[in-house]
């Protein structure tokens, strides 16, 4: 099964390399930017589609990278709670399984 999970990754970046190659070769006219009075370089439109995907995933990354903080702080939060919960209770469970004690045997007169 390993085998086909590496030829389905290989094959995605082989096309993904052929899908980058078509898109360097037919954007390769040299933009410039604008946006109010700044103004960037000249460069082909490929590099600038390479800096936009490349900034999206930056973001998806950090974005992600909060998430998975964020929720690991709830499960370490919850596991204390269940863990104090389950200390709690252990007593109680311990009484309620334990063997009674004999009665005493009525004293005689």
């Amino acid at each position: 099964m390993k085998w086909l999970k590496r030829l389905l990754w290989l094959s995605a970046g082989v096309a993904l390399a052929g899908f980058s190659a078509l898109l360097l070769i037919d954007n390769a006219t040299p933009v410039r930017l604008r946006l109010l009075a700044w103004e960037t370089p000249a460069a082909p439109v490929f590099v600038w589609l390479l800096a936009a995907f490349g900034a999206g995933a930056l973001v998806s990354f950090c974005l992600g990278a909060v998430s998975r903080l964020r929720g690991r702080a709830a499960h370490r939060r919850l596991q204390r709670t269940l863990d104090a919960s389950q200390g709690a209770a252990e007593p109680a469970a311990a009484q309620r399984h334990s063997t009674p004690a004999p009665l005493a045997a009525p004293k005689a007169p």
